[in-house]
């Protein structure tokens, strides 16, 4: 049998003194645009990032993965892009800062699938590494 644990996001009228957000800087990868007038971003690429990033208006998940093996390093939060600014020099933009603000005040793992062999009853203990501690948590199959 395979249990798969979804987070529940039910706020029970919740109210946050202050939400998290993130100021994300992205360059062009310097390993492939190796000269400066390669490097710059052009109008219509920032155009294209800043349609893309802030079209929704609905929240969207963004998902930080760690660099070790574990899933434990991978978590995810819940919210929009609402600003982006760029970095210029001499009226060229080679980076753009963007802001991300969340629904929440917390991250969440993403599912975490469990593989149970069970024939009558058993016990089991399936951490919770979230930022949410307290939220509840629902088996499927």
């Amino acid at each position: 049998m395979q249990i798969v644990i979804k987070w529940s996001r039910i706020t029970f009228y919740d109210k946050w003194n202050d939400t998290l957000e993130f100021e994300l800087d992205i360059i062009k990868d310097p390993c492939k645009f190796t000269n400066q007038n390669a490097a710059v971003i052009t109008k219509s690429e920032r155009r294209e990032i800043t349609r893309w990033l802030t079209s929704s208006h609905f929240p969207e998940w963004l998902t930080f993965s760690g660099t070790g093996d574990s899933a434990d390093d991978t978590v995810r939060y819940f919210g929009w892009f609402n600003n982006i600014e760029s970095y210029s020099v001499n009226a060229q933009t080679f980076g753009l800062k963007l802001y991300f603000k969340c629904t929440t005040p917390f991250g969440y793992t993403d599912n975490l699938v469990t593989s149970v062999s069970c024939t009558t009853y058993k016990n089991i203990l399936i951490a919770n590494n979230s930022d949410e501690l307290n939220s509840y948590v629902y088996p499927s199959n």
